[in-house]
């Protein structure tokens, strides 16, 4: 005996609704698609396009279903997945086809997914989230058609296999499938997470699973934030049993734009923009960290970013900017964070302490079945936002190397288990670290000072120096401090402004504005390129003295980021050289002042290293006569230089055929 829930015939003794039979939902059905229509969408039309271009699948919307014909909307509330069974029947028996889906959309407010119970069971909820893993193509069979292999009689059927032929003398499971006659259908499980302002304090995010069938597979990847219409429903195991929503509809809120302005805030936003909008928010990030002035104007530029360009080959030209706080403890760099984390419209905070690659970037999981699949991590989930970094120098070396490409190249590559595959990370990265001692060490190098890398550090396009050192604004400081443990409210007449507005201020800029550079502040930015990089002070030319830092194409583009951002944050469709030059300045006044303070970054040098350089290939040739050979060790003890510094010289030397390198470097052999 088998058991067929589309069979069974209900009627509710409370409410006393009319009895709808299953043919009857049928032709209602149909004639909503064929009768229904609004000024924008026809579903017969709809119907017969999708048809036409092999599009087994429709999407209707609830409100219509609602507003056409009671009964149907009652039949989808109170039996939402036999009801689709019996559409989707219909249709099939309409136009001859064998599998078709019907898709059913809400506009409904989404659910919390902490708020989901059992009173939602077996009915249409909507959620929203996101995503965090996709599962691999499952092939699930909807209708199996069996065969007994001794009296050859056939059946289908829709849950689980008879074990006993209804015909009397056949033996204990006589059935075999055949493939090619039943009605089998693709399934992708997804788990999503609590969206970050639905987390509340101190709590850990709550995941749940979504079923997606048919037409809906493979349409959504980890870090989309999605919106999903289904059922929900209890699945039963041997060990447990769990909740999921199996889809009838997802909205992939990254493909499309999800904010609409009304014409009011569009017009406060343009008089915002007319209204010296670069120093207003400068002084509404963090209002309560006194100074930084300077960092503060770069945040500003973090939050709005360039302009993200895909060219036609498939390079990408990332607009996001990448900034790195370095310096020492208690000057609020933590502060920077947790408010640039609240104020962007899409952020994940996470400490470099309690983080990994495979956290930051993307895991493998073995799920229930000891299937592989993708689980992206914290830079995948702040796609189009921030990513705020604490805690930097605390990470493992191998595990900061592992978001080289996700700094540059705005992707991150698997291939690992089974599964190659490339996520997106178009994010901005806001990182803090500490010196190695704790405090910035005068008396120590640079190198000894910051254990970073020259790699990690070419990739984030501006580089502050903090120091905490006494001067003047002490007093002024404390004051302020003071100030703020007395509840005192902070001058707000002085342009600062609220964080929602400043929030939907960078939503609409960063949705409606894509700047391009002027002919005169591309000219500008040339000049200024080709003129920093012609003051090199190199060894060809030694008598050049003067104290300039050559930048790479890298810094250019930061600089040419910068200065889109500036624009963005004006609202104007075009860089002009006003934003070419405070771009400069900011560039400037962060990773060019680092590197003159003796910061290796790949590709930018500074004079003073260059100047020790050449100082020690003089030394070497003084105590060292031609023919003559020494121990790197001999010369190390004899120079009294850093590692640096001695290496580059010996690299030189070997480069113009004066030195000869013997064992493996250790010795070295001087030539004429």
């Amino acid at each position: 005996m088998e058991y067929h829930t589309n069979l069974i015939q209900s009627m509710d003794l409370v409410r006393n609704d009319n009895i709808v039979s299953n043919g009857t939902l049928g032709l209602l059905f149909m004639e909503f698609i064929n009768e229904f229509k609004t000024t924008h969408k026809s579903y017969h039309n709809q119907l017969h396009s999708n048809l036409a271009q092999g599009i087994y699948s429709i999407t209707v919307q609830l409100d219509h279903i609602n507003s056409y014909n009671q009964n149907l909307f009652n039949s989808l509330t109170n039996n939402p997945e036999g009801t689709i069974e019996i559409f989707e029947a219909e249709i099939c028996k309409v136009f001859g086809i064998r599998n078709f889906q019907v898709l059913l959309t809400s506009s409904s407010t989404p659910i919390k997914i902490r708020e989901l119970s059992s009173r939602k069971s077996n009915r249409i909820a909507k959620v929203q989230g996101i995503v965090v893993s996709t599962s691999s193509i499952i092939t699930k069979p909807k209708e199996i058609f069996l065969t007994c292999r001794t009296c050859l009689l056939s059946k289908v059927v829709k849950d689980a296999i008879p074990r006993s032929c209804d015909t009397l003398g056949c033996p204990i499971d006589p059935y075999i499938v055949i493939p090619e006659k039943s009605r089998v259908v693709d399934v992708q499980y997804v788990k999503i997470q609590e969206s970050f302002e639905d987390i509340p304090t101190g709590e850990t995010p709550r995941h749940f699973s979504i079923c997606l069938e048919g037409s809906l597979i493979n349409k959504i990847s980890p870090g989309n934030q999605i919106k999903a219409t289904g059922i929900y429903s209890i699945r039963n195991t041997n060990e447990k049993s769990f909740s999921y929503l199996k889809a009838l509809s997802v909205e992939n809120s990254k493909t499309k734009l999800k904010v609409s302005f009304t014409e009011e805030e569009e017009v406060s936003f343009k008089e915002m923009a007319r209204d010296n909008i670069y120093e207003n928010i400068a002084r509404s990030i963090a209002p309560d960290i006194f100074g930084h002035e300077d960092i503060k104007k770069a945040l500003g530029c973090m939050l709005f970013g360039g302009t993200r360009r895909v060219r036609e080959d498939g390079i990408t030209l990332r607009g996001d900017l990448n900034i790195l706080l370095l310096g020492d403890p208690g000057i609020a760099k933590s502060q920077m964070l947790k408010f640039i984390e609240v104020v962007s419209p899409i952020s994940v905070y996470t400490s470099g302490k309690g983080s990994s690659a495979a956290g930051l970037t993307a895991s493998i999981i073995k799920d229930r079945n000891n299937d592989f699949y993708l689980e992206g991590g914290a830079l995948v989930l702040a796609d189009n936002g921030v990513c705020c970094i604490d805690e930097f120098d605390k990470m493992n070396e191998n595990d900061r190397v592992a978001i080289h490409e996700a700094m540059e190249q705005q992707t991150i590559s698997i291939a690992k288990a089974g599964i190659t595959t490339v996520l997106n990370t178009r994010t901005s990265i806001l990182a803090a670290a500490n010196p190695v001692f704790g405090r910035y060490d005068d008396y120590k190098t640079p190198a000894e000072n910051i254990e970073f890398g020259s790699t990690i550090l070419s990739r984030f396009d501006c580089i502050f120096i903090i120091k905490d050192k006494s001067g003047p604004n002490d007093k002024v400081m404390a004051e302020h401090v003071l100030s703020l443990h007395s509840n005192r409210r902070i001058d707000e007449a002085k342009g600062v402004i609220p964080i929602d507005k400043l929030r939907n201020y960078i939503q609409y800029a960063k949705s409606k504005v894509f700047p391009t550079l002027s002919e005169a502040a591309a000219a500008k930015l040339n000049k200024f390129y080709v003129g920093i990089r012609q003051e090199v002070n190199s060894f060809e030319n030694p008598s050049n003295k003067k104290n300039s830092i050559p930048i790479t194409v890298r810094q250019l583009e930061a600089i040419i980021r910068l200065s889109e951002s500036l624009a963005k944050m004006e609202l104007s469709a075009i860089v002009t050289t006003a934003h070419v030059d405070e771009a400069i300045r900011i560039f400037q006044v962060s990773t060019m002042n680092a590197v003159s303070q003796g910061h290796t970054i790949e590709g930018m040098v500074r004079p003073s290293f260059y100047q020790a350089v050449e100082a020690a290939i003089e030394k070497i040739k003084e105590i060292m006569p031609i023919g003559s050979s020494k121990a790197y060790a001999e010369l190390s003890a004899a120079l009294k230089v850093s590692d640096s510094v001695l290496n580059k010289a010996v690299d030189t030397m070997i480069k113009q055929n004066k030195f000869i390198s013997k064992d493996y470097g250790r010795a070295f052999v001087r030539l004429p």
